[in-house]
């Protein structure tokens, strides 16, 4: 609606490239984005651009995440007999995700003794090893920009291709979202259809761990879109891309198909990719983050430089003008 009054959108979201970083977007984010999927592109356009600097750190805290998180749901709960038709996009009522949440906090203990125990099974075995980082069962990522109702259909090829097409002497780790409200068991999930694939022995689910740690000696990473993909691509690991992702271009990620990823994986072309973050950041980053006040202060001082530096999609706002008749003023938006 607002494209067709001629008005400029700009999209926020947590960064393509995390941690540190937002996103400011003109137009769409993700499968809506409007960036180049053509390597040359980064490269000819990053020859203008200077090197990364070293960014510092943005301090993020998970209790002020929470913190927030629990005072938006208690409002929208005391609100609701005012908003009677009012349809939240999430698949649970606040208070079972709250149940699930409560759960994993009291047995978070036990769960990192498990993932531990697991990291240490994985490097007494040897062996070579993918990862595959579940995402948010109900995430847009994985809604709208990827051809998958869910996570358990995106289990199901992954580990379908894995036992038919992976070397025999490889793993497949498969690494639970840190953000999930343990609703779903997804390691029982995972574990029953590696049974049914006869990979039980090969396939191991983590619960919680540095995936930068766990990535960075990976043979490879399968993702639907997840920003973990620009993490394992950092560290020059081959990615294959099963959804819509920005980063997903050729040169960058493994372009010859799942089946064949496992037996030959693509590592990236790492001066691509740095054209590519370069232009990337350039473009629709912010040096930032939601979840501190030096975060939040950053990241406000610098939208305001990028939303008033934006141009007007002059050709929306004409197209809006001509819709209303000849003689009719239409004022770009400024941002």
């Amino acid at each position: 609606m607002a494209r067709e009054e001629g008005l400029q959108v700009h999209v926020f979201e947590e960064g393509y490239v995390r941690p540190d970083f937002v996103t400011l977007e003109v137009g769409g984010v993700n499968g809506h984005s409007a960036l180049s999927r053509n390597p040359q592109h980064y490269l000819e356009r990053a020859e203008a651009l200077p090197p990364l600097p070293a960014f510092p750190g943005v301090p993020s805290s998970f209790a002020r995440r929470a913190k927030e998180d629990l005072v938006y749901n208690l409002a929208c709960l005391a609100l609701t007999p005012l908003f009677p038709a009012y349809r939240t996009h999430r698949p649970w009522h606040i208070l079972h995700e709250y149940a699930g949440w409560a759960w994993r906090l009291l047995h978070q203990g036990a769960e990192r003794r498990r993932s531990a125990a697991t990291l240490d099974r994985l490097q007494a075995s040897g062996k070579p090893y993918f990862v595959f980082p579940l995402q948010l069962n109900d995430d847009y990522q994985i809604r709208i920009h990827s051809g998958f109702s869910g996570m358990q259909p995106a289990i199901e090829q992954v580990l379908g291709s894995f036992a038919k097409h992976a070397p025999a002497d490889t793993l497949l780790l498969v690494k639970g979202h840190p953000l999930d409200n343990g609703l779903t068991d997804w390691e029982a999930r995972t574990l029953d259809v590696a049974g049914r694939f006869g990979v039980a022995h090969k396939v191991m689910f983590l619960e919680t761990a540095d995936i930068d740690v766990v990535v960075r000696e990976a043979r490879g990473l399968i993702t639907v879109n997840s920003t973990t993909g620009t993490l394992s691509l950092r560290h020059g690991v081959p990615t294959v891309v099963l959804g819509d992702a920005v980063y997903d271009i050729p040169r960058i990620t493994h372009q010859d198909g799942l089946d064949r990823f496992w037996q030959a994986p693509t590592p990236p072309d790492m001066a691509v990719f740095d054209a590519f973050r370069r232009v990337l950041i350039d473009r629709c980053l912010i040096h930032g983050g939601y979840f501190s006040e030096e975060g939040l202060a950053m990241l406000v001082d610098s939208a305001k430089v990028r939303l008033e530096a934006a141009e007007a999609p002059l050709s929306l706002v004409w197209r809006a003008a001509g819709a209303r008749g000849a003689g009719a003023t239409v004022r770009p938006a400024s941002g």
